[in-house]
């Protein structure tokens, strides 16, 4: 192994554990927390629920550096592409007072890409709806094919992006 390779990998792992700590310390927070007050265990175990999907997302990201670019395109299924994140997402979607709602059009194009990023980054998408401030409501999803190619849209009622969070840095 190189230096430079050394270097680098030490700087991930060290990045990594900078980002991790502090969702495993809410999640002993609230551990403990359950032993204290069993008596909120319904608001703890919501507490957790938020902790573990804060933990899953960094994860996420640091293996979205390594793992898309191994994963080799294919032909991929939109619609059991599509209805899989709508599935992991549901959860959190319906916590939030929010429905997952699927229009999905019939005989998509099967095109060649990388299935598991296309679902991730749907799954983020539809994570980050159900987190968009929308009081309650809906979230569609929509895929249908077009002259030039596929269009998939998630649409919810959220405040949307703060225009100084759209410029590049």
């Amino acid at each position: 192994m190189t230096l430079d390779r050394r270097a680098s990998l030490t700087e991930i792992a060290a990045e990594l554990v900078h980002h991790l700590r502090n969702p495993l310390m809410a999640l002993r927070g609230n551990a403990k927390a359950l032993l204290v007050s069993p008596d909120q265990a319904a608001e703890i175990a919501a507490e957790f629920d938020r902790d573990i999907l804060a933990l899953n997302q960094k994860l996420s990201g640091f293996l979205d550096l390594t793992r898309h670019r191994d994963e080799h395109c294919g032909p991929a299924d939109l619609d059991a592409l599509i209805r899989d994140a709508a599935r992991l997402a549901e959860p959190l979607a319906r916590r939030q007072g929010h429905e997952i709602e699927l229009a999905i059009a019939a005989g998509l194009p099967r095109p060649s890409l990388q299935s598991g990023a296309i679902r991730d980054a749907l799954l983020n998408l539809l994570v980050n709806a159900s987190q968009s401030g929308q009081g309650s409501g809906v979230i569609r999803v929509e895929a249908a094919a077009e002259r030039d190619g596929l269009r998939i849209r998630v649409e919810d009622r959220g405040r949307g992006i703060e225009p100084s969070d759209l410029e590049c840095r």
